[in-house]
């Protein structure tokens, strides 16, 4: 079962892949340039929240409420119509599926680097600690020698 799960997790790019392409621009490739820029940059956002959220680890673990926000982020980006589609129906009134792959990948981009900062704070904090043990007069030894 871990094995199978590992793969599931190893692959998911050769399924999510297809997905966004079907839905986003990858496959006008004659058309204008940022539609392209926008969607394989929107991809890379997707897939990289979608791993960290699957994994739920990164530079460090990720919370419940991290994990999620990650999964919607790509959620958000791989299936835009969709999203569109689902606020008509609910809001009655249409929202380009554009600003569901902006929200997406602005989710995703803050929390990839909330992950980023945590790790940095978390280094620094350490390195301080370290420092003021290394800074004590008996040279950080604890004295049970």
């Amino acid at each position: 079962m871990r094995a199978g799960a590992a793969a599931w997790k190893f692959a998911k790019g050769l399924y999510l892949i297809p997905v966004m392409m079907a839905y986003s621009a990858l496959l006008r490739v004659d058309g204008p340039l940022t539609d392209l820029v926008v969607a394989v940059l929107s991809g890379c956002v997707a897939l990289a929240a979608s791993a960290i959220a699957i994994e739920g680890h990164f530079l460090r673990r990720t919370t419940l409420l991290e994990r999620v926000g990650l999964a919607l982020a790509a959620a958000f980006v791989m299936i835009a119509p969709e999203w569109s589609a689902l606020a008509v129906s609910v809001l009655g009134t249409p929202v380009e599926a554009g600003w569901f792959v902006l929200a997406g990948s602005v989710l995703g981009v803050v929390l990839v680097a909330a992950q980023v900062l945590g790790r940095r704070r978390g280094l620094d904090e350490r390195s301080a600690a370290r420092d003021a043990v290394r800074a004590r007069p008996d040279g950080g030894a604890s004295g049970d020698d």
